[in-house]
């Protein structure tokens, strides 16, 4: 790595978020870091990417830049308009985000998304959220060591690494690497009216207490471990392979019927 590495910063949280604004200043002691995150906070977003609009951005420092996009336009943006990077960073961080990601919920999170967006396209990523609203310098000062590890793994490996660390509230006891938990909640559709009458839906729904199993990331934070989950990009499940490949098989059948049912049809006869 020649010079001083280059990073991009983004998040779910928007532009101005506590977090994001800690671990930038944090992390200009060892590297060039640039920001590209959404203007307005875009959590839940997922691995949402805009298609049907085009995006406009607004530099409001040096560095830094809002997008009114999601979190993944944020990082594919980056990557591939001449606007932001001087050239291809070394590694993406996307947070710190306000809150948990945690078990099943990496599905829905913008935070996790923008760092796999990061290693869909070869480049190691951490998504990192904390369990509070407050002290975030602490916990920047924290990501800012792992980020150092993290880029000297990073220039020994010739494959992206994707990570995702979760900080636990109050005192740390140390870290542990972890798997998935499964996270229940109770969920539910609430239905009101605005004051013309019409009804509009909200999605509800507060996490339910479950026992939670060794080596999860939910454990782990819970004991007052930093929880590292390494993620993949690869989503096969190999119990279920069985299955699909007796769809595979019936899909002949399935099909030469289908066929056959429309070789009959009085619109072809």
């Amino acid at each position: 790595m020649e010079g001083r590495p280059l990073i991009l910063l983004t998040n779910d949280d928007g532009v101005y978020a506590e977090g994001l604004t800690a671990l930038r200043r944090a992390l200009t002691e060892v590297a060039r870091t640039v920001v590209v995150a959404p203007a307005v906070e875009r959590s839940a977003s997922s691995h949402s990417i805009t298609l049907q609009r085009p995006l406009r951005h607004k530099q409001l420092d040096a560095d830094l830049f809002a997008l009114d996009g999601t979190p993944v336009d944020c990082v594919f943006m980056a990557l591939y308009s001449e606007c932001f990077l001087p050239r291809r960073p070394d590694l993406v961080l996307s947070g710190i985000n306000h809150g948990l990601n945690l078990g099943t919920d990496t599905l829905y999170s913008g935070t996790v998304g923008a760092a796999r967006e990061a290693a869909i396209h070869g480049i190691s990523a951490m998504a990192l959220s904390y369990d509070d609203t407050e002290g975030f310098s602490r916990i920047a000062d924290i990501c800012l060591k792992l980020t150092c590890r993290l880029l000297e793994s990073a220039c020994e490996s010739n494959s992206a690494t994707l990570l995702n660390v979760n900080f636990p509230k109050g005192p740390i006891n140390g870290g542990l690497t972890t798997s998935l938990a499964r996270r229940y909640y109770q969920d539910h559709v609430v239905a009101r009216h605005d004051p013309r009458g019409r009804e509009y839906l909200w999605i509800g729904g507060r996490a339910i207490e479950n026992k939670v199993e060794k080596g999860t990331d939910a454990l782990a934070v819970k004991q007052g471990f930093i929880s590292i989950t390494a993620l993949a990009i690869e989503a096969i499940d190999t119990n279920r392979l069985e299955v699909a490949e007796k769809l595979a098989a019936s899909c002949d059948v399935i099909v030469n019927a289908s066929q056959s049912a429309e070789g009959d049809s009085p619109v072809n006869g």
